[in-house]
């Protein structure tokens, strides 16, 4: 018997009542359509020049070629990819700075359609 089945209980000692259902019918998952979306290869070329010119992440050329030949999926996947080729633990980086960067990135995700 699901817990929400239960008659309500004002017992103080009683454990509160939690349901064991899921969301995941009726909210939608941003995160999860973002993850779904990809950047062409122009789009990166033009992130990766804006992150150079704009906060100075200015990538290696072979490595702004993986990253256009096959871009991580997403915002949070894309920005780590960015400090780990410019040599940074994203874990440890500095927070105003990531976010920067991660800004900048989902920039270039809002013009690509969901799929």
């Amino acid at each position: 018997m699901d817990d929400l089945d239960k008659p309500p209980s004002f017992d103080a000692g009683e454990t509160p009542r939690r349901s064991t259902s899921s969301l995941d019918a009726i909210v939608e998952h941003p995160l999860r359509a973002d993850e779904e979306r990809v950047l062409t290869e122009s789009q990166v070329t033009r992130l990766l020049k804006s992150l150079c010119i704009d906060l100075g992440f200015c990538l290696p050329a072979n490595v702004a070629e993986i990253l256009e030949s096959d871009p991580p999926r997403g915002i949070d996947a894309f920005t780590r990819a960015v400090f780990k080729a410019e040599g940074l633990d994203p874990a440890i980086a500095d927070r105003r700075l990531y976010d920067q960067v991660r800004r900048a990135v989902a920039l270039a995700f809002d013009r690509v359609p969901n799929v």
